[in-house]
């Protein structure tokens, strides 16, 4: 299972490998001389040496850290054990891994070994050469891509665990190394030498090492390690959510859990004056979203603690793609998009491209596509780009499947529709990415648009098929040469509608086939490439709106009627552009889907119905669903017998709703109520309360008395009555009720004995 899995990992990346780059040229390009650097000590290795590697790759290893250490060619740093290594959920140690660690680090903790990791050394038998290969298939007796994968695999994790843009390998291959420098683009590798014989360079990259700042090693000069009280400050933030989550309060983020896994380090990432934002520091430990390095962009998203605000925010840490033919990136994008004064977006706290200070190159972009094609032999495709370092700090928006009501998913896209409505007849701008993902809940219960990283404008060069497949359109699934406008990313909010619908608002017992959403074909156009396409089913779905054996039954009649109108719609869409002739009907269909506000219409003309469920009707509770995918267990660890006490400065739901005999609302029981025209409330912020929220006089007041957010606000949670506070056993007779103020939520207090 292990080595099928380094094939793959070997396979998927094997056109992004350039070398083999000369030994100095690779020493001279990046692991620069520094200014004053005395003379490199000679390193001594017995004669013998390498001959029986094959045989005894621990004793090999031993030998020469032993001979490294003794010449004194990289002082300031020791040799120590991989640190553990994930590996089916388990982790273990790889003996023939070490890494390279500063000199006086103790190994006290896994977080501290990924923490204070700086490259690693990796022992391979000398037939078996990672970086001799570029093919795309190997043999089936071939371990040369088990090597390269296992490899990969260690370049992948130390990135993983630290905040830097690249880091250096070397892979020792019996008598025989190469130096190998890894980005998010790829890696570079450099030509095999002997060492044995020839110590010179082997010495050089050592001594040079040893004489790198932090940044020419990869490492973000942004980022440092928390304190024990910074730590303690996002363990106790990140307990008062999930404390939430528990009672229901707030919905769960998808694998939040994973932001408190102690065998992660901790870090305070700092973010520099912009012209939007003042400086500010944030601390952040495990990813709970991940794409890896050399597979793909390198993306990072984080739950992490914002010390000037003194609450939870998300962090995305990505690298896009930064060519002339990507387009605007996503941070400029948000800019771009708040100079137009687009509503329903994320509350972005910053979005910049952070400068890397103190380094002779710019290490905030990739480098590897820049030497591919330059060495003989080399299969490196001519397709890798550049890829830039970008960082987005926003509030916490919520998953689209939290919602609870029907009316709160229809809220939701008639946002989403308005933000692609403004975007596109303010800017030409295009989303590009519509999806169940990218539509998300703020903690009011509003929707937003999210994830504009393939926002593009009218203008630009779409080079690349892009989208998430489920929720394209049927002109770009039949066509994948069609270019991407307005229409597309209007349908595209039909098939999340109605994929939403069918998985969470049916009954159990009314099963409507998604295969649709699922349709793929390959087949090889005139050029010989690949070529994946779709979209025969969701037309034929289309098509038959009125036939009445392809109603769908939606129990919620507004949802149904609205799923139904906009169907119909984009029927006669697709019919009005297979005739040659246009009536003024088909015309005004046309310009129908041009304009997403007329399809918002729709919209609130089904939002202003009465007849919406008063009583949440979601069919498949989605915390039971998460509880499949997730240890739940972490969050009763995390709560149980504990007071959960949130900051003052928190803002969230808890600031505005009231309480009602000693409870509080679960997530979603209030829903908005409209007082006028929907289109006519995006003039104001999409964020607020007052144009979306109308508690009676009575809740207004006891909202305002009871949860005051000058006020300590402490949480009852009523299923923990029974359970040890303080590591005390208690009875419900030796338990009474205090209130810290007047009308406030009671805190269980254990009577002393």
């Amino acid at each position: 299972m292990e080595k099928a899995a380094w094939k793959e990992l070997a396979t998927s990346t094997a056109r992004k490998f350039v070398g083999p780059m000369p030994a100095r040229d690779f020493l001279d390009s990046f692991l620069p001389r520094t200014p004053g650097m005395a003379r490199v000590p000679t390193l001594k290795l017995p004669k013998t040496f390498g001959n029986d590697t094959h045989r005894n790759l621990e004793r090999a290893k031993d030998v020469l850290f032993s001979a490294i250490r003794t010449c004194r060619i990289c002082p300031n740093y020791k040799f120590l054990a991989a640190p553990p290594h994930k590996r089916h959920g388990d982790w273990y140690y790889h003996s023939q891994v070490a890494f390279l660690y500063p000199k006086y680090f103790r190994v006290r903790s896994c977080a501290d070994s990924w923490q204070s990791a700086q490259m690693f050394v990796a022992f391979v038998v000398e037939h078996v050469d990672p970086f001799d290969s570029t093919e795309r298939e190997w043999r089936d007796d071939d371990d040369t891509p088990y090597a390269r994968g296992r490899q990969i695999s260690y370049a992948k994790s130390q990135i993983y665990h630290q905040h830097r843009a690249f880091t250096f390998s070397l892979s020792i291959l019996g008598r025989r190394a190469r130096f190998v420098r890894w980005d998010v683009a790829g890696a570079v590798f450099s030509e095999s030498f002997d060492y044995v014989s020839q110590p010179t360079w082997l010495a050089q990259f050592f001594w040079r090492y040893n004489h790198l700042s932090s940044a020419q090693r990869g490492l973000d000069p942004h980022v440092e390690p928390a304190t024990l009280a910074q730590s303690r400050m996002l363990t106790q933030a990140m307990k008062v959510y999930l404390g939430k989550v528990k009672i229901g309060v707030l919905p769960l983020i998808p694998m939040v859990e994973d932001t408190l896994d102690k065998r992660h380090p901790t870090y305070k990432i700092h973010f520099d004056l912009t012209d939007k934002t003042p400086p500010f520091d944030l601390i952040v430990r495990r990813p709970f979203y991940n794409k890896p390095i050399i597979e793909d962009s390198g993306t990072r998203c984080y739950i992490g603690y914002h010390l000037g605000l003194r609450r939870l925010v998300f962090l995305k840490d990505f690298w896009p793609p930064h060519t002339p033919k990507q387009g605007i990136i996503e941070p400029d994008m948000y800019h771009f998009l708040a100079s137009l004064k687009v509503t329903h977006l994320p509350d972005v706290l910053y979005a910049d491209t952070p400068f890397w200070r103190s380094s002779n190159a710019n290490p905030s972009f990739s480098l590897t596509q820049d030497l591919a094609g330059k060495f003989q032999g080399c299969n490196a495709s001519k397709h890798l780009y550049a890829r830039i370092h970008a960082r987005i700090v926003q509030d916490i928006a919520y998953p689209l499947k939290s919602a609870r009501y029907s009316r709160q998913l229809v809220q939701a896209i008639r946002d989403a529709l308005i933000a692609i409505a403004e975007a596109y007849s303010n800017g030409k701008v295009f989303h590009g990415d519509i999806s169940s993902n990218n539509i998300m809940l703020t903690a009011f219960g509003r929707g937003i648009l999210n994830d504009w990283d393939r926002g593009l404008l009218e203008t630009d060069d779409q080079w690349e098929t892009f989208g998430t497949w489920s929720y394209l359109s049927c002109g770009k699934l039949r066509d994948h040469r069609k270019q991407h406008d307005i229409k597309d990313d209007v349908e595209a909010c039909f098939w999340v509608l109605l994929h939403q619908a069918l998985r969470f608002f049916m009954p159990r017992n009314k099963h409507w086939d998604t295969a649709m959403f699922h349709e793929q074909t390959e087949y090889h156009d005139a050029a010989g490439r690949r070529v994946k396409s779709g979209g025969g089913q969701k037309l034929m779905f289309l098509l038959r709106c009125h036939d009445p054996g392809q109603k769908i039954p939606i129990p919620c009649a507004p949802l149904r009627d609205l799923v139904h109108d906009f169907r119909d719609v984009l029927s006669r869409f697709y019919l009005a552009t297979r005739v040659l002739g246009h009536s003024p009907e088909d015309q005004q269909v046309l310009d129908t889907l041009q304009d997403p506000r007329a399809i918002a219409k729709l919209f609130d003309k089904a939002l202003n119905r009465p007849d919406w469920p008063t009583e949440p009707d979601v069919v498949l509770d989605q915390y039971g669903a998460m509880r499949k995918h997730q240890s739940f267990t972490a969050i009763t660890e995390f709560t149980d017998g504990l007071n959960v006490r949130p900051l003052s400065t928190i803002h969230d739901i808890l600031t505005a709703v009231p309480a009602e005999q000693g409870s509080f609302c679960l997530w979603g029981d209030f829903i908005p109520q409209r007082t006028g025209s929907a289109l006519n409330q995006d003039s104001s912020t999409s964020h607020t309360r007052s144009s979306t929220w109308t508690p009676s006089a009575a809740q207004s007041a006891e909202a305002q008395k009871t949860l005051s957010v000058s006020q300590p606000l402490i949480l009852r949670i009523p299923a923990m009555k029974d359970r040890p506070l303080g590591g005390t056993k208690r009875r419900r007779e030796d338990v009474t009720e205090d209130a810290d103020v007047e009308g406030s939520p009671g805190r269980k207090r254990v009577r002393p004995r």
